[in-house]
């Protein structure tokens, strides 16, 4: 997908390794800053991923094996279909 906008995909830090995503925060934007992301207090990894802005979003990148890191399914806030075929930039 040719990326023109963003979502950021974020978990608690101890869940990293686990791919426990705990929420998303959607449209960000293609471009400038964001400050709208407020995970709440503790330790959290993100993801930012590129989307087309309608119905797809792109990779959430490889993670150490290397392999896919998998999307966020459970309660997807952006609900978009991920397309890995063609990644977002």
């Amino acid at each position: 997908c040719f990326a023109t906008d963003h979502n950021i995909v974020y978990g608690p830090l101890h869940d990293v390794s686990v791919y426990g995503y705990s929420d998303q925060v959607c449209g960000i934007g293609a471009g400038g800053t964001y400050d709208g992301f407020s995970p709440g207090s503790g330790l959290h990894f993100f993801l930012v991923v590129g989307t087309d802005g309608v119905s797809t979003e792109g990779s959430y990148g490889e993670s150490s094996i290397p392999a896919e890191r998998p999307e966020q399914t459970v309660d997807p806030v952006c609900n978009f279909f991920q397309q890995i075929g063609q990644p977002c930039q």
